[in-house]
């Protein structure tokens, strides 16, 4: 399985590919310079393969790089940073 996560800072989104298709996508907003995600999907017959957690990590890697505070809107970023099972 190729996975691959673009980043697209004008649409605000981070999509993920699993063999060239797109599969899941990590949307978020920005607002006075902080980060916030709106939503996180991933196809159903690719849940529970870790997918959603490489979309968190990789906006996460982003904010962070820019110095900027994030926060989530859904759950299932929150639990990855609660549990600190980033990267």
């Amino acid at each position: 399985m190729s996975v691959r996560i673009e980043h697209d800072t004008e649409s605000e989104i981070f999509r993920l590919f699993v063999d060239g298709e797109e599969s899941g996508r990590l949307k978020y907003r920005e607002e006075s310079g902080k980060l916030e995600v709106m939503q996180v999907s991933v196809i159903p017959s690719l849940r529970g393969k870790g997918l959603a957690k490489d979309l968190v990590d990789s906006f996460r890697t982003y904010a962070e790089n820019r110095g900027s505070e994030y926060s989530s809107l859904c759950s299932l970023p929150i639990r990855f940073w609660e549990s600190k099972q980033l990267h």
